[in-house]
């Protein structure tokens, strides 16, 4: 997993090591590569996956995060996540704060 800053700049790679075929939950410790802890702000996160064999797998990403707010452009609904606004197309899944996740 690679985490960039909003200037696209690589702040931290992680590994994880030999996972199952299937659904993952994986989380950035929010610290770049030297153990040092990055301000809030925007970031982007991208997985990429291999099999055993080295060749690339096709990898799906989803994310989760609390809704701060909602906006209507262009006849659209969009959910704000933090500063992030998100299609309420691309929502798979609202769920309760208060629920186990």
């Amino acid at each position: 997993m690679e985490v960039d800053d909003a200037s696209g700049n690589a702040v931290r790679h992680q590994s994880f090591g030999p996972l199952t075929a299937g659904s993952h939950t994986l989380t950035w410790d929010g610290v770049n590569d030297s153990d040092m802890a990055q301000l809030p702000g925007t970031y982007h996160v991208s997985v990429s996956a291999t099999d055993l064999s080295g060749n690339a797998v096709s990898v799906t990403q989803q994310a989760r995060g609390r809704i701060t707010g909602v906006s209507f452009q262009n006849g659209t609904t969009q959910l704000m996540i933090g500063n992030t606004t998100i299609s309420l197309s691309d929502i798979i899944q609202l769920q309760d704060a208060t629920t186990n996740q």
